[in-house]
């Protein structure tokens, strides 16, 4: 069944849904206006034309699009492209619907029948794009972490990476 998302500025859709962690799986069997149920955080540019080829009607998101470590830009496609997206709404969405069940994603909650299943975060391109920059300002810190934890694993294991592998 394929239902006909509402226009964008609306932040809307009913359809039906399609429920899984891995996103990359998930748009194996979505069509055209059904729901993305989703765990994926920093959505990736990959996964994001993935849901936009196959024309998505909402994207309903159990993590953070972008979380903040870096900046990335799947959701901004995604927003671009007239999707909603109801981000962090917290893992239990992907327990609270099943599979095929009609959904109506409205603003930041997501319903099934009259039940709203699930809250978070209604994102459009204005509150992405705003993420975006402040991720690009967090890229100095997070490079300087893991450039620190590398130097720190070498401290410690030294031996595994500089002595030879003694073989039987």
């Amino acid at each position: 069944m394929i239902v006909a998302r509402r226009p964008a500025d609306d932040h809307g859709a009913v359809g039906l849904a399609r429920v899984d962690r891995r996103t990359k799986d998930l748009v194996k069997r979505l069509q055209p206006g059904e729901v993305a149920i989703i765990d994926h955080i920093d959505l990736d540019r990959v996964a994001a034309e993935s849901l936009i080829k196959c024309r998505a009607g909402a994207v309903v998101n159990a993590a953070s699009c972008i979380s903040g470590r870096f900046p990335n830009e799947g959701p901004l496609l995604l927003a671009a492209a007239g999707i909603p997206i109801v981000d962090a709404t917290g893992p239990e969405v992907l327990d609270e619907v099943w599979e095929g069940q009609i959904v109506r994603v409205d603003g930041s909650e997501v319903f099934v029948g009259a039940r709203m299943v699930a809250k978070g975060v209604c994102q459009n391109l204005d509150t992405l794009e705003r993420e975006y920059e402040a991720a690009k300002t967090n890229m100095a810190d997070e490079l300087e972490r893991f450039a620190e934890n590398t130097l720190e694993y070498l401290r410690r294991e030294r031996r595994v990476v500089l002595d030879a592998i003694a073989l039987p």
